[in-house]
């Protein structure tokens, strides 16, 4: 039994692929939420209402292709035949990447996503040990073309000592010589690793070296049983499906994100550009140079992406009697709103969801319902609102593709069509009056501070642009 079914590690992810995948299959949307190392790199990656969006993407890129996705969370909706509800299924990925032979992968670590992830009980035990490993379609290519040179390991550097075991496997044939009750097969003092690339290689090597018995993994340890030669013939044919069990694995996580591109499902987040760019990247192919590229394949993958940071930000006018809630759009502050305002808990034709546990999935969930139960009111049979996922979707859909841009010259990019062209930050320029003097730029951004949000960019000792996303200043 799996004590907890939303909880996925490499320990129970082959159990639980099969299910997973027919969950997303038979999904009506899904909500997807990342915790990640770190969100920007270094300090030429950090956002300014400056930025155009091809500059932002230059980068966001960068810091995508530093840091890793170490979780990810999936709420998978599906929508009740004969009811206004929804059944959910939440599931927790614990994720890790895996060296390969010729490729130690490396990623940063940032400090403060590092005390985030502490502060709200990230296991980095269980990500360190059991994260299910990932490659993107090159890393996989490569993989698959140079397979048995990635089995060319110098078992020095392995965490079991495969000396140690050639010295117990001999012993033991040595015994079953003289004694025939030495048993019917070896179990192997050392145990398996959690990069399945290097269990398989320590198996071949065995395999290789020691012809009179075959050596597997079984319940997480390695087990030698005695064979004759027609048997090893048959085992040996049958290396090639024990291969691709073994390069299935070290896909891992990546086949769960090629399931969600099969579904063709509409995809919810909450202020989610980063996490589309660090799974395109990790799970799909390296990030495109251009953001032009990146648009026309990140919509060839997703078609229907929904920020609920960009929808909450766009239909304030129109919910206005909810503007004490959606003043700050925090995803958590919202959720916290929510749960017991008054006017929310109004509204009749709100869709129930069923077995929702994660925290930001509800938020998720909450807003896109409330969205949707304002706008669209007349899709009512006999008095119970009665309408397909689709039918919602189409309350809002003048907001599907538009990504949310924090701190930039635009509130947000458009994956499937133009990006708005106004700018929302007001450029400045100031100038000393005294030449003599120079500007100290830590007391103007300490000024600036408290009017709003600023940015500044120094043209010389005596002038600087500030661009500022208040109309106060």
């Amino acid at each position: 039994m799996i004590a907890n079914m939303s909880e996925i590690t490499n320990e129970n992810f082959e159990q639980m692929f099969p299910i997973i995948r027919d969950h997303i299959k038979h999904s009506s949307f899904i909500a997807l939420d990342t915790e990640m190392t770190g969100l920007v790199y270094n300090k030429t990656c950090t956002p300014s209402l400056f930025d155009t969006l091809d500059k932002r993407y230059d980068k966001q890129r960068q810091s995508a292709t530093n840091f890793i996705v170490c979780q990810m969370g999936l709420s998978l909706y599906s929508k009740n035949q004969n009811s206004n509800s929804y059944h959910t299924k939440t599931y927790t990925f614990y994720l890790c990447p895996r060296s390969l032979q010729y490729r130690k992968p490396t990623f940063a670590m940032d400090l403060s996503a590092i005390e985030f992830l502490a502060y709200n009980h990230f296991e980095f035990d269980k990500f360190a040990k059991n994260g299910i490993n990932y490659l993107n379609e090159i890393e996989e290519q490569n993989l698959r073309d140079n397979f048995d040179d990635y089995m060319d390991i110098d078992f020095i550097e392995c965490p079991f000592n495969y000396e140690n075991s050639s010295h117990q496997l001999s012993e033991w044939l040595s015994n079953r010589l003289v004694d025939k009750n030495s048993g019917n097969q070896c179990v192997l003092k050392c145990r398996p690793t959690v990069n399945p690339l290097l269990n398989y290689a320590f198996l071949r090597e065995f395999r290789k070296n020691f012809t009179t018995v075959w050596v597997e993994e079984i319940n997480d340890r390695f087990v030698a049983k005695p064979i004759d030669a027609n048997q090893r013939t048959q085992l040996l044919k049958a290396e090639h499906l024990e291969k691709e069990r073994v390069i299935d694995r070290m896909v891992g996580f990546s086949r769960v994100f090629q399931c969600l591109v099969d579904a063709r499902r509409p995809i919810v987040g909450h202020n989610m550009i980063m996490d589309l760019l660090l799974i395109y990247h990790h799970f799909y192919q390296p990030l495109p140079n251009k953001l032009k590229a990146f648009k026309t394949s990140l919509h060839s993958l997703f078609p229907y992406l929904f920020d609920t940071k960009c929808v909450i930000f766009n239909e304030k006018k129109n919910l206005s009697e909810l503007s004490h809630i959606f003043k700050n759009s925090s995803l958590g502050d919202i959720y916290t709103k929510l749960l017991d305002d008054e006017i929310v808990n109004s509204y009749t034709n709100l869709p129930k969801i069923e077995q929702l546990d994660d925290q930001n999935h509800k938020a998720i969930e909450k807003v896109t319902s409330i969205l949707m139960a304002k706008k669209d009111s007349s899709l009512v049979v006999d008095g119970i609102p009665n309408h397909s996922w689709f039918e919602l979707l189409k309350t809002i859909e003048i907001h599907c593709n538009k990504i949310n841009m924090i701190r930039a010259n635009v509130h947000y990019m458009c994956i499937s069509g133009a990006d708005p062209s106004g700018s929302k930050s007001q450029w400045l320029f100031a100038k000393k009056r005294n030449k003599d003097s120079k500007f100290l730029i830590s007391n103007l951004t300490s000024k600036l501070s408290e009017k709003g949000t600023a940015d500044i960019n120094v043209i010389d000792d005596h002038s600087v642009l500030i661009a500022t996303n208040s109309h106060g200043m």
